[in-house]
This record gives C-alpha cells, structure tokens and sequence, in this order.
C-alpha cells in the first residue's frame, strides 16, 4: 500500500512538472516571429520546389508575396535542387493560423520528369518567449570613510556598491540561443569601470559587438555591476544624499528561432536602491 501510495505522489509530482514546462517555438507550432527549417531527404539529380498556402474563401492559395502581410516575412531557399527551406513566419501571423507547406520532388529537370509532392501543416501560435529582470534592494560595500583634517569640516566617502540583477527566460528550448543588451543608469553615481561581470551558471557570457550578451537555454542570467559614488558628502548634506537607484534596461531582446518578445508579458527595466539608514548630524547638547 506505501508502494502504491509513493507511485500515486510520485506521478502526480511529474504531471506537475510536466504541466509547468514552457512551451516554445516548434517547427509545427512556430511563434509569431519564428524562423524555422523545413527539409525532406535529398536524393541525387533530383530537384524540389517549396510553396506555401494559406486557406482562403474555401480555397488553397498560394502564398507568394513574402512581406510579412499574409502570415510570411521571409522565405528562403538557396536554389534549385535544395530539399530544405527556411521560413520566418510574420509577427502579424495570427496564432492558430494555419498553413500547408508544399514541396514537390522532381526526379530530373523541374517540369520535365517524373514528381511527387508532400505537405505538412503548420499552426501558429501565440508567442510565450519574453524576458524579465529582477533584484533587490541593498546597501553599500564597505563602510563610511569618515574625512577630517583637523578643521571644522568632516566629509563623508561612501564607495562602491555591488548590485546583482538577475535575468529570466521564458519560452525557449533547453539549447536555444537568446540575447538581450542591458544598458544601466544610476544618475551621477557611476559604473566603476570595466563591463559588467555577466554569467549563466559558471559561464561567463561576452559582451558581444553589437553590445548585446548570448544565453543558451533556460538557465537564469546573473549580472553584476559595481557602482562607484565618487559624490562628496558633508554634514551639510541631506541624511539620506547618499542613497540612489542602479536601473537595468534591456533592449534588443531577440530568441534564437526569430520569435519576438511577448508584449508586456516580463519586466524589461528595474532598479536596486541603495542605500544606508538616514542617520541624523551629532547634536550637541
């Protein structure tokens, strides 16, 4: 009975696991947005023609204007002979949406041997791949230095703060690549030099040219970024002047299939605040 009580818990643990995988972008379900590749096995001195269809008025017709307005932005093949193709399916591709993708199979010169041809129908769904950033909130590295040099003045040096952002993924597949480029502001509070230190798990991820960073898979983002207050503090200033908040934007955020960020579905900027307690000035009694 513990036996089958353990079985009963167990499978009902993986229907919820199961349950909570993301969906992605498939060739047969691709995300508005999507790229994707198409191929049947080649075979020498024959010759194939890709079309796609959409059904229209109780009709097949052919799609053959690729600008994004009938469900297609690009439609490649490299030439004749080629058995595969890519098609990036239009961001204006309504989900649910279907299309027949055609090839025909020549068995010498196009249009003067013996074909065949095969479809394969293809559905559009809603895109779920989006981004989102999160952090908290902390305090600064190191302790106060207090400044005095023997006058009526004392100044106040408040340093570094490291703050951590993480970035999480959402709707792509367990070896797909995804990119996205944070930009930061902290007011008059700067970015000690030298990049971010940028890592998915021990990975340390490059800054690319473009100034975007490559993931791959479903793994969480971390970033770490060190702000310097070179800002200079005295006891006239405010109890809280050194405090301020590290904003993370990101931008350029595309997925490895093509498919485009979801609208409004993750946080794209957040901020960290630092700061320290509002300590009031020494009065004297």
């Amino acid at each position: 009975m513990k036996k089958q009580i353990y079985f009963l818990v167990s499978l009902l643990a993986l229907i919820g696991f199961s349950m909570n995988v993301s969906a992605q972008s498939t060739g047969a379900n691709p995300y508005q947005g999507a790229t994707h590749h198409y191929s049947v096995t080649p075979e020498s001195g024959h010759n194939y023609v890709w079309k796609v269809y959409e059904y229209v008025s109780n009709a097949k017709t052919e799609i053959n204007t690729f600008d994004g307005t009938k469900g297609i932005s690009a439609f490649t093949q490299a030439g004749t002979g080629n058995s595969d193709v890519e098609v990036k399916w239009a961001t204006t591709a309504s989900p649910g949406k279907k299309y027949l993708l055609e090839v025909t199979d020549w068995a010498g010169p196009i249009e003067n041997s013996c074909q065949n041809t095969k479809g394969y129908v293809v559905t559009i769904t809603a895109t779920n791949f989006y981004l989102t950033a999160s952090t908290t909130n902390g305090c600064y590295a190191n302790a106060v230095t207090v400044g005095w040099t023997g006058t009526d003045n004392v100044t106040y040096d408040h340093g570094t703060a490291n703050v951590n952002y993480t970035i999480k993924v959402t709707g792509v597949g367990t070896n797909e690549d995804w990119k996205f480029k944070p930009t930061f502001n902290a007011g008059d509070v700067k970015i000690t030099s030298g990049d971010p230190t940028v890592k998915q798990g021990t990975k340390t991820l490059p800054r690319n040219a473009d100034g975007t960073y490559t993931a791959n898979g479903t793994a969480d983002v971390s970033i770490d970024v060190i702000y310097t207050n070179a800002n200079s503090y005295d006891n006239s200033s405010a109890a809280n002047a050194q405090d301020f908040t590290g904003t993370i934007t990101l931008s350029d955020i595309s997925s490895g299939t093509g498919a485009i960020e979801k609208s409004g579905a993750g946080t794209n900027s957040i901020g960290s605040k630092v700061s320290r307690p509002s300590t009031s000035q020494i009065s004297p009694n």
